[in-house]
């Protein structure tokens, strides 16, 4: 299997151990994060997971443990990557899993079947899962942060865009990219949950422009 466990930080080790302490309440749990990305997604969710990280300091009450893969995650193959992951890890306390795929050119069928996997496997019990899904990508969700959208356009017009905001040219493998684009979350996290909000009934394929990665960021808004 594909797939790298992340190693424990220090940070990680003490708060298992004060785990043990029944009377504390220590949120958030820990997260797994699956996407299909080759750079884009995982350099901006193990950014997220470091600033979470550095944050909160030695004195954390919560971490997330992202999993990244050594390579894409096919939507399709999501479920079962997760599945494997928890089967072999049967200690970590995940409590949520964030599937993160974009619409571009996966068929609808499969894109929507998704949303309700999600949903299904949730109503069953064990950890919640998440589909955070972008169409057309998660490009769309970058640039939220400083324009809103409501035009559904091709996915080149994305990178152009992001590349006129940012002043230079857009790179998905940008190390720097998730904290350059924080002081402007607030943004992101509005325009996006405006946008769902006009697709009430709509299928979640045809919800273009659309994403639900703001979803991530307001569970974990007290620690970002």
């Amino acid at each position: 299997m594909s797939l790298k466990p992340p190693k424990k930080s220090d940070c990680q080790k003490k708060w298992m151990e004060r785990r043990r302490d029944s009377g504390r309440l220590i949120l958030p749990e820990y997260h797994l994060i699956l996407s299909e990305g080759k750079q884009t997604e995982p350099n901006y969710f193990q950014a997220l997971q470091k600033h979470i990280a550095q944050k909160l300091g030695p004195n954390d009450r919560g971490q997330i443990s992202l999993l990244v893969s050594e390579k894409p995650i096919p939507l399709k193959d999501m479920f079962k990557e997760a599945e494997a992951y928890l089967r072999l890890h049967p200690a970590k306390p995940i409590k949520h899993i964030w599937l993160v795929y974009d619409k571009d050119e996966v068929k609808p069928d499969l894109f929507n079947a998704a949303v309700h996997e999600c949903r299904k496997r949730t109503k069953g019990g064990g950890p919640t899962y998440h589909a955070l899904w972008s169409n057309e990508c998660i490009e769309l969700w970058f640039l939220l942060h400083f324009i809103p959208l409501d035009a559904c356009i091709p996915r080149k017009q994305y990178f152009d865009k992001l590349s006129e905001l940012l002043g230079r040219p857009y790179q998905k493998n940008d190390p720097g990219f998730f904290e350059s684009l924080l002081p402007l979350l607030p943004n992101a996290r509005q325009r996006a949950k405006t946008l769902r909000n006009r697709y009430k009934g709509a299928d979640c394929a045809k919800m273009c422009p659309c994403t639900t990665v703001y979803e991530l960021f307001d569970k974990l808004a007290p620690y970002i």
